[in-house]
C-alpha cells in the first residue's frame, strides 16, 4: 500500500519557488554564453577574412616579383575585365541599331511596293480609258461610214 502524506501549502509554495529560481538561472546562463559566442564566432571570422586577404595579397605580390610577366598579365586581364563590363552596353546598342535598321529597310519595301503597286493600278486604269477611247473612236467610224452613203 501507499504512504500518502499530506502536503501542507508552505511546502508547495517552497516546491514551486524552487523550481522557478532554478528555470530562471538556467535562462540567465544560457543567454550568458550565446552572447559570448556570438562575439567569438565575429571575432574569427574577422580573424579569418584578415589572414585570407594577407595571404592572397602576399602570394600575389611574391608572384609578381618572382615571374615578372605575371604583373603584366594581371594588368592586362583587369584591363580586359573593364572592356567586357562596356562591351555588355554596346552589344545592346548594337542589336537596337541593328533592329532599328532592319525596321527602316522594311519601311522602305513596303514604301516601294506601294508605289509599284500604284503605278501598275495607274497604268491599268489609263490602258482601260484608251481601250474604252478607241473602242468608242471605231464605233464612231463605223457610224460614220454608214451615215456617209446616204
Amino acid at each position: 500500500m501507499f504512504n500518502v502524506t499530506i502536503l501542507k501549502m508552505r511546502d508547495l509554495i517552497k516546491y514551486l519557488v524552487g523550481i522557478a529560481i532554478t528555470i530562471v538561472i538556467v535562462v540567465v546562463i544560457s543567454k550568458q554564453f550565446s552572447k559570448d559566442n556570438n562575439k567569438e564566432e565575429k571575432i574569427v571570422n574577422e580573424v579569418k577574412n584578415g589572414i585570407s586577404m594577407l595571404s592572397e595579397q602576399s602570394f600575389l605580390g611574391c608572384f609578381e616579383q618572382a615571374v615578372p610577366t605575371m604583373a603584366y598579365l594581371n594588368e592586362e586581364y583587369s584591363k580586359i575585365a573593364e572592356e567586357d563590363d562596356h562591351s555588355r552596353e554596346d552589344i545592346l546598342q548594337g542589336i537596337l541599331e541593328t533592329q532599328i535598321s532592319s525596321i527602316k529597310g522594311i519601311e522602305n519595301t513596303e514604301k516601294i511596293a506601294e508605289r509599284q503597286e500604284t503605278e501598275t493600278t495607274t497604268e491599268n486604269t489609263l490602258n482601260v480609258a484608251d481601250n474604252q477611247n478607241s473602242t468608242v473612236g471605231t464605233a464612231s467610224q463605223n457610224t460614220r461610214c454608214r451615215r456617209s452613203p446616204e
